[in-house]
């Protein structure tokens, strides 16, 4: 007779062992300790009770089936009765059930009185139970004395107390009782191997043992024994102990990819046994977790076998192996593997499980194309193979979560500047918009969509994204989201308007806005984001919303909180991100092309914030050309410094016969000292106020004038440099965007 599944037959066992031995205790007047000294009579050979003293004797009904088989179905046989006349008679005849069942083949036909006393003594434990808390000195011995046996009527006992243990909360056991119950998954007898199995998975499971504890002692050699067994109850037992005990430690993966885990579970991947294929699966997606487990499943072939379950009929099966493929593809040796797999099978495959009804598998369906999709070849074929159709049905009919892995999916792809055109003629705008209108309260779906916006918004002009309705639910999104616990979807929507207003057309959208919501609301952002990175994206609005012709009019209602927002992150600079200061600056610079702005500027607290700016700036800079010049003197071998602070440099226009005198201003320098032609200052950008350091109409800018003194109210932006880096939206047309560095005397201390 074949065993049964572990479950059921623990819980039978256990259900009937209860019952049978309270009715020892109740049946009949008898005592427990009469039937247990019965049991050591009939242990012992000696006659009790008409023939029931020896196993398996001719007389005995006991034996029919043998061995665990025969020992369940005395157990079921005896659930039903519940004649209390013959309790007596059940109570006796449980105690010979329980520990003298028929030997199996090659075992001795009695247990020895130590292992029918520890036995009788454990399951007294489990009925009472005691497994709770620490395991004591007394029932060790009794497990070992178990363990050791070769009996599986011994064994089993031993077996469900460990796993009575393993269900037990507050169970600990200590390291000396792993290698018991190692020993006990050795065992031939397939049913205990099974107990044991599963009780170490409780035990993993519960940290009742240590994973590092269940390694050492060798748990990786029984588990692959157990995986090359026949049973198949057996190998489904081994795979989810195998599964529990690669999640519970990391680091243990080593040992049991050298014990042989990798080619059991390959082979049992491709069982017709759905439990064990299932079972062998889950424990490979666990095992590809980790990055030694990868390289195993890689090397050793699994790849393959995996991109073969895509096509099982089993959901299950198909969202472990998907699963799995999608952490063997983030490296990029199995990720060119598997794109070079025949036809593009790996791809057929997941797209059509992208189509599934089952949402676990759509979703692990496209999350696994979205890593695929990391270089430009795999994003080629994707769309080749007609992807955008069936991401245009998720985003239309797709539960959330799906919506939200193909957007994600979605977004990467966009990325990609060749297939920007090709997807907006596709109308993923218009999903793009219905989607993020539906699914604004999702973190991930926001991110992803306004990235996807932002990727794909001017592909085909302003006039294409006006019309898709993006611009307006980024609006919409910008109004409801709260900055307290939507602060990662805030940002992203910022960032998204950011890219966006480069378009004339998208500036005057936000200006024309008849509420006068949106601008306020990024005004507000500026302010009071409580990410950086928002507050950067927002002043990024505000300095293209300051393109437009005669921004004082258009942003009127708002330039008070603008400059008292620019005031505050200027006053605050030294404890400030350097990032925001120059993002205020940026928009500084666009704002202040209106004379009107300009006045306002010079009138307000944001003026003497630049004017002390500018004194910090110009003394760093009066030090770094000191520097500079002592540093080119000293290595061109030509002239000497003298006096306490000055001196002659070969580089400077002409030298100073005044020590204290300052060095005449050095060209061609940037902020963090280096030589190079390309550095130019702010003064040089065209159409930038006089009063800022611009340079009037007909007028020229001499390299050697003093900025260092003059009128305090002529803020001189002369040491404000131009772009160390290009802002990453580029020009527009209408002006230069750049990001500034500012060298302050806190920054250079010479």
């Amino acid at each position: 007779m074949s065993p049964c599944r572990p479950c059921e037959a623990c819980g039978k066992l256990l259900a009937a062992l209860l019952r049978l031995l309270r009715r020892i205790v109740d049946g009949g007047g008898r005592c427990v300790r009469r039937g247990v000294a019965r049991l050591k009579t009939a242990a012992l050979g000696r006659e009790a009770g008409g023939g029931r003293g020896r196993c398996g004797s001719a007389g005995s009904s006991r034996g029919r089936g043998g061995g665990a088989g025969g020992l369940r179905r005395e157990y079921d046989s005896g659930a039903d009765d519940t004649d209390d006349a013959d309790a007596g008679r059940r109570g006796s005849r449980a105690e010979d059930v329980l520990l003298k069942a028929p030997p199996s083949a090659g075992v001795g036909e009695e247990l020895s009185a130590r292992e029918l006393s520890a036995a009788t003594q454990l399951l007294r434990s489990i009925e009472s139970g005691e497994p709770g808390g620490s395991l004591d000195e007394k029932r060790l011995q009794w497990l070992a004395a178990l363990a050791s046996s070769s009996d599986p009527r011994a064994q089993e006992p031993a077996a469900l107390y460990f796993l009575h243990a393993g269900r037990t909360a507050d169970c600990t056991l200590p390291e000396d009782s792993v290698p018991l119950l190692l020993s006990l998954m050795r065992s031939e007898d397939a049913r205990v191997q099974s107990f044991a199995c599963e009780a170490l998975h409780h035990l993993l499971k519960s940290r009742a043992v240590g994973a590092e504890v269940a390694v050492q002692a060798g748990a990786g050699g029984a588990l692959v024994d157990a995986l090359e067994s026949g049973d198949t109850a057996l190998q489904a037992s081994a795979c989810v102990c195998l599964g529990t005990l690669l999640d519970s430690g990391r680091g243990c993966e080593r040992e049991l990819v050298a014990a042989g885990v990798v080619a059991s579970l390959a082979v049992l991947a491709k069982s017709y046994e759905l439990p064990v294929q299932r079972s062998a699966v889950t424990a490979v997606h666990s095992l590809a977790r980790t990055e030694t487990g990868r390289a195993a499943l890689h090397s050793e072939g699994a790849l393959p076998v995996l991109v073969l379950l895509l096509q099982s009929g089993d959901p299950e099966v198909q969202h472990r192996s998907c699963a799995a493929l999608t952490l063997l593809s983030a490296d990029a040796q199995s990720r060119a593997q598997l794109l070079s797999m025949g036809d593009r099978f790996v791809v057929k495959s997941l797209l059509s499980l992208t189509s599934s009804s089952v949402e676990k598998v759509c979703v692990q369906a496209c999350e696994c194309c979205c890593v695929l999709a990391t270089e430009e070849p795999a994003q080629l074929t994707l769309v080749a193979m007609d992807a955008l159709p069936q991401l245009h049905g998720i985003l239309g009919s797709g539960s959330s979560a799906a919506r939200g892995a193909a957007l994600s999916l979605l977004n990467r792809l966009s990325s990609n500047p060749h297939l920007q055109v090709v997807m907006v003629e596709h109308g993923m705008l218009q999903a793009l918009a219905r989607v993020l209108a539906e699914e604004w309260a999702s973190r991930d779906a926001v991110v992803n969509g306004t990235a996807a916006v932002a990727h794909l918004g001017l592909a085909r002009g302003s006039q294409v994204l006006l019309s898709s309705q993006c611009v307006d639910v980024l609006l919409d999104l910008l109004g409801t989201l709260d900055a307290a616990n939507q602060k990662e979807a805030l940002v992203a929507t910022l960032s998204s308007l950011a890219e966006l207003c480069i378009d004339g057309a998208v500036r005057r959208r936000l200006l024309l806005d008849s509420s006068g919501c949106p601008v306020a609301r990024v005004v507000e952002m500026a302010a009071h984001c409580p990410h950086t990175q928002g507050r950067i994206h927002a002043m990024d609005v505000i300095y293209h919303l300051a393109l437009e012709d005669f921004p004082s009019q258009h942003l009127g209602p708002h330039l008070p909180a603008v400059i008292s927002t620019l005031d505050d992150v200027l006053s605050r600079r030294r404890s400030s991100d350097p990032r925001l200061l120059q993002a205020a600056l940026h928009a500084l610079s666009g704002l202040t092309r209106d004379p009107a702005v300009l006045a306002m500027v010079q009138t307000s607290p944001l003026g003497r914030s630049l004017r002390s700016l500018h004194e910090e700036v110009e003394e760093t800079r009066c030090l770094l050309r000191r520097s500079i010049g002592h540093s080119s003197s000293s290595s061109s071998g030509g002239g000497s410094s003298s006096g306490s602070g000055g001196g002659s440099s070969s580089v400077s226009s002409g030298s100073s016969s005044d020590g204290d005198s300052s060095p005449e201003p050095i060209q061609n320098i940037d902020p963090l000292g280096r030589l190079g032609p390309g550095t130019r200052r702010l003064s040089d950008r065209p159409g930038l106020p006089p009063a800022l350091g611009g340079t009037a109409q007909g007028a020229s800018q001499s390299p050697n004038d003093d900025h260092s003194g003059g009128d305090d109210d002529d803020v001189d932006f002369d040491v404000i440099t131009d772009a160390v880096h290009d802002d990453e939206h580029g020009g527009d047309g209408d002006g230069e965007a750049g990001a500034w560095i500012v060298i302050s005397s806190d920054d250079c201390q010479l």
